[in-house]
């Protein structure tokens, strides 16, 4: 076999490849829970905050009061409703293709894989802890927000720790570490505190609270960016919101939010 016929035969290899990559379809929960036949004798059920592709023989069942995005190599839309559907992944592909516009861009499907862990390479993740983090299982004492690190896009912030029964035993200090600037130092009356007219840099808020096991310290922190990175932040986020707003009728007001709250979330942005 000559060097131009194996050429060839390479060439239609990789285009046979690719475009069978990018024809693969996947599927996103979003709310509730959905069941995958992938074939006779493998059923996986698939919740938030997992996606993951689909075989040519796959059924998909959505519980009642659940909602997926589905996607393929050029088109996305939500599946779902108040009741259960149970759909083929022949019916499926039919009802992408039947969105009748090219909806799908590369940031959109970036983003996804972002937010959501692939069932298949990372199975039995727990996923994010979305609004907020907790130093202790299930004691409302020990939940503070924003969660750590959290970048914080807005002129004002509400801090808040435990709940309104949290014994506070100290002040809550909040210092900006880049110019050692304490902002805030006092004993707030409720669980919040609302802080404004903050300078970009790296921050923490320290206080001490009693509860039925023993006195606990807290460091929390979040971010203030600057300007020009608070600007490349919302840009970002506008194109994302572009990304889902790009079809016509191919999913719900209440889809587009779960998809921004969960994009916020995932990159531990306050936007209110």
């Amino acid at each position: 076999m000559n060097k131009i016929k194996i050429s060839v035969i390479v060439s239609l290899l990789i285009i046979s490849i690719t475009g069978n990559a990018q024809d693969k379809t996947t599927i996103v929960v979003l709310k509730g829970s959905a069941t995958i036949q992938k074939n006779t004798s493998e059923k996986i059920k698939l919740e938030k905050p997992h996606r993951m592709s689909l075989t040519n023989n796959a059924t998909i069942t959505l519980l009642a009061n659940s909602s997926a995005i589905v996607y393929n190599s050029k088109y996305k839309m939500e599946i779902g409703g108040n009741k259960e559907q149970k759909l083929t992944y022949a019916q499926i592909t039919t009802l992408l293709k039947n969105t009748k516009q090219e909806s799908l861009t590369n940031s959109f499907v970036n983003y996804l894989e972002k937010m959501y862990h692939d069932i298949e390479e990372k199975n039995n993740s727990v996923g994010v802890t979305v609004g907020g983090a907790s130093r202790g299982a299930g004691d409302d004492d020990l939940n503070y927000i924003p969660s750590d690190e959290t970048i914080i896009l807005m002129d004002t912030l509400t801090l808040s720790f435990g709940n309104e029964h949290t014994k506070l035993v100290s002040n809550i200090v909040v210092t900006n570490d880049n110019t050692t600037e304490v902002i805030y130092n006092n004993k707030p009356k409720s669980n919040t505190i609302k802080l404004f007219g903050f300078k970009p840099g790296n921050y923490n808020w320290t206080y001490k609270i009693e509860n039925n096991i023993e006195p606990t310290s807290f460091k929390n922190t979040f971010v203030v960016p600057t300007k020009n990175e608070k600007d490349k932040i919302l840009k970002e986020i506008t194109d994302f919101k572009v990304s889902i707003n790009n079809c016509k009728d191919c999913m719900t007001e209440e889809a587009k939010a779960i998809l921004i709250s969960d994009f916020l979330d995932q990159n531990k942005l306050y936007l209110k």
